[in-house]
């Protein structure tokens, strides 16, 4: 048996309930994630821009500071700082700023030697940066090498300096400059003041001088032959 038609409810064109409208317990609470959200925003966007342009601040004022007359001193510092900064000196000759935001702090560095009656600024850094690779070895030999060869292999170069440091061997050792460990040591791994000389030391021709070769050059020349600490 049929239903008629009249009896169907129709949903085409039927109007859609009215939205109940917030109360203002709910808008208080969404204006104020709102208000919250911009503030925080706010407090980050502040701390970054008084980091920036305080770095920027004090930065030329390194840069600018030539002589005497233009000392870039400790006391002045607090004037190039832009924001609100927290002050800490933690130990003599370093000076620190930093800017606390959302989750994420900013930090300059200022150092400076204590000792020295103007408290001149030496040097800016960031809190975050990583700290300077340490200076590679160096490739010199030292005075006494430097002198063995001047006797044997007259006469050196005029260009070439070495090093004066104290190892605590007494010795002719250029196999330390043997960076693959291999060794023997390469005219690209011996000291620059080695060069002149090197096609002598190497008296086999292999374009690599050995401890073997090393000993005999020792041995040849008088000198004390070097032993597992020296060599």
């Amino acid at each position: 048996m049929s239903t008629p038609a009249n009896d169907t409810p129709s949903t085409l064109g039927s109007t859609p309930p009215a939205k109940r409208p917030r109360s203002p317990k709910e808008r208080l609470l969404v204006w104020g994630g709102i208000g919250l959200l911009l503030v925080l925003v706010a407090v980050q966007a502040h701390a970054r821009f008084g980091y920036e342009k305080s770095r920027e601040k004090l930065q030329t004022a390194l840069n600018h500071d030539t002589g005497n007359s233009s000392l870039f001193s400790i006391q002045d510092a607090d004037k190039h700082i832009v924001g609100w900064a927290r002050r800490e000196e933690a130990e003599p000759g370093k000076v620190t700023y930093t800017w606390s935001g959302l989750g994420k702090q900013y930090g300059l560095i200022l150092k400076y030697d204590p000792k020295d009656p103007m408290n001149a600024v030496t040097d800016l850094q960031t809190v975050d940066a990583p700290p300077p690779p340490p200076p590679p070895p160096s490739r010199d030999l030292t005075y006494s090498e430097w002198y063995w060869l001047e006797q044997w292999f007259p006469p050196p170069p005029k260009d070439y300096h070495f090093r004066e440091v104290t190892y605590p061997y007494e010795g002719f050792n250029p196999l330390r400059f043997d960076d693959n460990r291999d060794g023997k040591l390469t005219r690209a791994e011996a000291p620059p003041q080695m060069h002149y000389c090197f096609d002598k030391i190497d008296t086999n021709g292999d374009g690599a001088v050995d401890r073997a070769e090393l000993e005999a050059l020792l041995e040849k020349n008088g000198k004390p032959k070097s032993g597992d600490k020296e060599m």
